[in-house]
């Protein structure tokens, strides 16, 4: 679950609107570890006897959220001096907090809330946010920069976003490294009549994630599948990759490649049909002549005169995103002709464009005839109408979006109003609304405003600009951002025609040697559907070499159309840029804003091919650089076939440079029902080598979801430039036999070979080896913009209780995700225990649960935990919480004794813990996704392979040795024996009752150490200093 933010703010769930997270205490320091709880006693329980209870079971560590009513200067106060006489420190929040949430609050702001604590014995840190998205990096990497600044040894709230959330909130879309979008025409892919495109790739351009087509959805039957290849050419000699879908819900499915290449090199895409349903889709869009110059469409194999619709992604780009929003709801208004609604609200720092308002509306008393219209104005006096946008009909659900296109100010208050047309029954609600106020603003009825605010999201495609934060050594720097050079002086324009073009001269920047994509200001209202225009970028304004171009038929980002450039350039040198307009509609958009005078020293302005004496407003936004890569052997010609007692293998080494997981390996199999039935199961194993002595990663496919191109799904940490080897097993199932497994015919892959049951063979398996985790790209963009020296804790949130068998799927792979980012970056990391429960979600936990949480996460090496909930969360609408450990009227529930007992043996053990780091985490008996088995080098073993154990190994400053076991199971008590060799001295443990080192029934002669453990349980064993 994301534990999440209870307040107000930045789009998720009113689950998010519960938590986040901790650091500190009095009698406590810095160097102890943190026991915290979030969601503490609320205002009224706010007493010595609630701050007893958590002084009684060891809390030392307090976040106070926003998300409660602790609001006030007054009550945060009182908290901290309930903490100081107890030993515990305090993350202070009130309601000012909110206009970080919100990414609103400005540097005097944040300094004025962090002067309002700062020289209080019981701080120990700032409120920051819980789980922000990838696109608010750079405001919670400001605003902690900002705490610091006033009190620099402050251990500050920031809790990222655990492992499973949705790309659009950890990030990050593929960036667009080529398109040809231009359409008029089409054809029909059928099983005898495949379609393909050349095409050439940019100089940046080295790894595919997706290729987009467009192709109409009505005509794609069920049973009707489309794969699209991508080939070296059109001689089809190099199968590089493949997708395979079985149906789109749009007009532009995207084809997941994830696939290696060469820059500046031309390829082919080949697109086939199935051959089921009335085997026929189309049209698959193209354009009516040959417009694009770096390839050329195919039929059946012959070049034609056009070019298909398609556009390459390659990786990473930061989504469209809320920057803002109010979440919290319970109450609602019926909007109808006589009865208005509206919202004052101020804009976030740095927010200058509006491209969509969210609302939340029951889109079932939306009727026919019923037309909602919002209109955004200055204020509700309503002097000064800034944009509007009807719907008649929601375009998103319950959740209607209406597309304002506004250019806004930041930190600016707004009002937006929601009208009715009078047709249908002339009602449509509820519109929801919170139960209180519960932002700066207010909602309005009839123009009177309301003790509460409506449910609402501010959504924009345009990115932060450069934030102040903090590099290493502590000095104010700038914030890495995407934009590279900008003019924006005002007070002018021109319009573009297809006998005018307009055009701009500019300088890159010494840090310039790519353009992802240049940024004009035009008024999108005076284009029309039929006009299109293109920018194209020149060598200089004589236009002898042409470096790039991109068309839109329309602006996608209201005011500020972005021309795709996707290409290389060179710093400290002059280019030129021009518009150009298609002729269409009345062959005039405008004005394209610019300014009134000769304002941008690095060039000049021109139109129809003369200089002039203004500049255009343009930006020029530069690229991030990729970590993902691929590894691919596609030479195929024969295959095998995998059965029970016919094993398949590969060895392969990793590229020279590698900084991300091992996402999946992509194999060639013979999918179709007859060769690969539901009741054969494949088994796809990452070993370290061919001696199979440690288990890396296993995915099992019991059918591929990527027609012959199956991918088994691995998130594996690996080696840069190691030899590893998967093998892939059969269960057996069936008729016992799968294939051909596609190969070469002869050894083609340079850095590995072929294995058949454990034997080198002339061949390679084709394989697809992708390395890329978007995850990973968020942990280490935070980490990188707020600076690992100004975080105490790299924090997350993963529950592991879930309703159902087993634990929640992805906690070992978080952990591991965290584990390495935190030990690639210094910084200590931390994690959430769970001691709540959500009806239908997240199942209440039981002590051995508990257990099980706590020293799975100090396995991690967690150096701070914190518990999520301690006062059990009441009024959060429709999501109802069991008991935490304090119930709503302040009695102390049957969770209490065990927290506090599992409380004090952290605290006995955190002495020791604390100055350990973890060296390596591996797994017994089941091996889930993201975590490793015991290699068979490491000195502690246990006796039998089928424990369910996990081994963890820590050394301390002086190389110390120790080792943390624990019982993975939830349910079970059970004996382990472990082999430790060579044989020790001695074996000692560090006491969960006293923190002392005590003795253990380690028998020298035998090297054998037995312990019995508890569902959940761990022990931490010392080495001898010399061992």
């Amino acid at each position: 679950m994301s534990r999440g933010r209870l307040k107000l703010a930045a789009v998720s769930a009113i689950i998010f609107l519960i938590m986040a997270m901790p650091h500190k205490s009095s009698a406590y320091t810095n160097s102890d570890f943190k026991i915290g709880i979030y969601w503490p006693p609320v205002a009224a329980y706010t007493n010595a006897a609630q701050y007893d209870y958590l002084q009684e079971a060891n809390i030392n560590w307090i976040i106070n959220t926003p998300g409660t009513d602790l609001l006030t200067e007054s009550i945060s106060n009182t908290m901290l001096d309930l903490a100081q006489t107890r030993g515990m420190k305090v993350i202070a929040s009130d309601a000012r907090f909110n206009q970080i949430y919100t990414n609103v609050a400005t540097d005097a702001q944040i300094d004025a809330m962090a002067d309002s604590y700062k020289n209080h014995a019981a701080l120990g840190g700032y409120y920051v946010m819980d789980e922000p998205f990838a696109n608010q990096i750079p405001y919670v990497a400001n605003a902690n920069s900002r705490f610091l600044l006033k009190k620099p040894d402050a251990v500050n709230f920031i809790n990222l976003l655990p492992i499973n959330p949705t790309n659009v909130e950890t990030e990050i879309s593929p960036a667009i490294a080529l398109s040809q979008t231009s359409t008029g025409l089409g054809y029909f892919v059928t099983s005898t009549s495949p379609l393909g495109q050349t095409f050439t790739l940019p100089s940046d351009c080295t790894y595919i994630d997706s290729i987009e087509l467009n192709v109409d959805p009505y005509q794609w039957g069920s049973g009707e599948t489309l794969t699209l290849k991508l080939w070296d050419s059109p001689s089809k000699t190099t199968l590089i990759a493949s997708s395979t879908l079985a149906g789109s819900t749009n007009l532009y499915p995207r084809f997941s490649l994830k696939a290696s290449v060469t820059a500046n090199t031309s390829y082919y895409w080949e697109l086939t049909h199935n051959g089921g349903g009335d085997n026929s889709i189309g049209w698959v869009a193209s354009s009516s002549g040959n417009v694009y110059s770096n390839g050329t469409a195919y039929v059946n194999g012959t070049a034609v005169n056009s070019d298909f619709y398609f556009q390459v992604y390659k990786t990473s780009q930061k989504a469209p995103f809320s920057f803002m929003a109010q979440l919290e709801t319970g109450s609602g208004y019926f909007v109808t002709s006589t009865n208005r609604l509206g919202q004052t609200f101020y804009t976030p720092a740095e927010f200058t464009f509006i491209d969509l308002i969210e609302l939340n509306v029951d889109s079932a008393q939306w009727g026919s005839g019923e037309t909602l219209t919002l209109t955004l104005w200055d204020s509700p006096s309503k002097s000064t109408q800034i944009a509007s946008a009807s719907l008649s009909a929601t375009n998103n659900g319950n959740y209607p979006r209406f597309p304002i296109k506004a250019v806004v100010s930041p930190i600016t208050s707004y009002y937006w109003e929601l009208t009715h047309n009078g047709g249908g029954d002339n009602s449509v609600g509820w519109v929801t609304a919170s139960t209180q106020n519960a932002l700066f603003g207010d909602a309005y009825e009839n123009g009177v405003a309301k003790n509460n605010d409506f449910y609402f999201s501010l959504y924009s495609n345009r990115y932060p600009r450069l934030l102040s934060s903090f590099d290493e050594s502590g000095e104010q720097v700038r914030a890495n951002s995407l934009v590279a050079l900008t003019q924006s002086q005002t007070g002018s324009g021109s319009f573009v025609t297809s006998t005018n073009p307009l055009g701009q001269t500019f300088t890159t920047p010494s840090d310039c040697s790519y353009i992802d994509y240049i940024e004009l200001y035009l008024d999108p209202t005076s284009w029309s559907s039929s006009e299109a225009l293109t920018l194209i970028l020149w060598n200089s304004p004589s236009k002898t070499t042409r470096i790039a171009s991109y068309t839109l038929s329309e602006s996608r980002n209201g005011q500020f159309p972005r021309f795709l450039l996707n290409t290389s350039v060179s710093p400290n040198t002059s280019y030129y840029w021009e518009l150009s307009h298609s002729g269409g509609g009345n062959n005039s958009i405008g004005w394209v804003t610019r300014s009134s005078a000769d304002v941008y020293a690095g060039g000049s302005a021109y139109e129809n091919g003369a200089a002039k004496s203004y500049d255009f407003w343009f930006k020029v936004y530069k690229d991030r650089l990729s970590k993902d890569k691929s590894i691919n052997q596609t030479s195929t010609g024969t295959g095998s076939f995998v059965t029970l007692t016919n094993k398949l293998g590969q060895t392969f080494k990793t590229p020279s440079t590698l900084d991300r997981v091992m996402q999946y390996i992509e194999l060639n199999i013979d999918s179709t029902p007859t060769q690969w039935s539901p009741d054969e199961y494949l088994t796809l194993t990452l070993y370290n080598d061919t001696s199979k002595q440690q288990v890396l990663g296993k995915s099992t496919l019991n059918r591929s979801f990527n027609s012959d191109r199956p991918r088994f799904y691995i998130w594996a940490d690996l080696q840069p430039n190691t030899t590893y080897y998967f093998e892939l097993t059969h269960s057996g199932g069936g008729d016992n036999s799968v294939g051909w497994v596609s190969q070469s015919t002869a050894n083609v892959y340079n850095d590995g070979n072929a294995y058949v049951n454990g034997i080198a063979q002339s061949s390679d398996l084709y394989f697809r080896a992708v390395f890329s985790s978007c995850y990973q790209d968020y942990l280490e963009e935070f980490v990188d913009a707020a600076g690992s020296s100004n975080l105490g804790y790299l924090t997350y949130d993963q529950y592991p209780i879930v309703y159902g068998s087993g634990i929640n799927i992805g906690y070992y792979r978080n952990k591991e995700l965290i584990r390495s980012m935190g030990l690639k970056k210094g910084v200590p990391t931390a994690s959430f225990l769970q001691s709540f429960g959500i009806p239908s979600s997240f199942r209440r936990p039981v002590e051995d649960e508990m257990r099980f949480n706590v020293y799975t996460s100090l396995a991690y090496g967690n150096k701070a935990l914190y518990w999520f909930t301690w006062w059990t969360p009441t009024g959060q609408g429709s999501t109802r919480f069991d008991n935490g450990i304090i119930d709503a009227n302040g009695i102390p529930t049957d969770l209490f004794i065990s927290l506090k007992n599992l409380n004090t043996e952290v605290k006995k053990l955190g002495n020791t813990l604390m100055s350990l780091t973890s060296q390596g985490v591996y797994h017994s008996g089941v091996v889930e996704a993201g975590s490793q088995s015991v290699p068979s080098s490491l000195f502690w073993q246990p006796d039998k392979g089928s424990d369910n154990v996990i081994i963890s190994y820590f050394k301390n400053a002086s190389n110390r040795k120790y080792i943390m076991v624990v019982n993975k199971s939830l349910d079970n008590t059970d004996n382990f024996t472990f082999r430790v060799n060579p044989k020790p001295a001695t074996v000692t443990e560090v006491s969960k009752s006293t923190g002392l080192e005590v003795s253990t029934n380690y028998n020298v002669s035998t090297g054998m150490i037995s312990q019995q453990l508890l569902p959940g349980e761990g022990r931490l064993y010392a080495l001898p200093s010399s061992y």
